[in-house]
């Protein structure tokens, strides 16, 4: 699969994930050109998408809201690694402003940082 974003984004992305300890994943599921952001906060697993798209960075904030006492890694790892182990949460989501693709690394960190903020 061809890496289409800009190196800029990929760099600020790595570093947001390493300064925040957020996980990064690249290219989440088949033929996807996407990256996201996940980060657990109390019930709730929060993931920033990033779609390539060719002429701009499609930003997506899903929310997976769990209402089973249990902890929230364990369910996610039963849903990753059994085959058929339903997925506990009810996922929401809210599209937000895209990102343009000639920004310098420095001001996507400021415009992630921002929207991590908000979160």
């Amino acid at each position: 699969m061809v890496n289409n974003f800009p190196s800029n984004f990929d760099e600020a992305l790595k570093s947001i994930s390493t300064e925040f300890k957020i996980k990064l994943l690249k290219e989440t599921h088949y033929e996807a050109r996407n990256r996201e952001l996940h980060w657990l906060e109390k019930n709730r697993l929060h993931r920033l998408d990033f779609n390539f798209d060719n002429n701009m960075i499609a930003v997506t904030h899903y929310i997976d809201k769990f209402s089973i006492p249990l902890p929230k890694k364990i369910l996610i790892w039963c849903h990753d690694y059994i085959p058929g182990f339903p997925y506990c949460a009810k996922i929401s989501w809210e599209k937000l402003s895209p990102l343009p693709l000639e920004l310098s690394k420095e001001e996507y960190k400021a415009r992630l940082e921002e929207i991590i903020d908000r979160r």
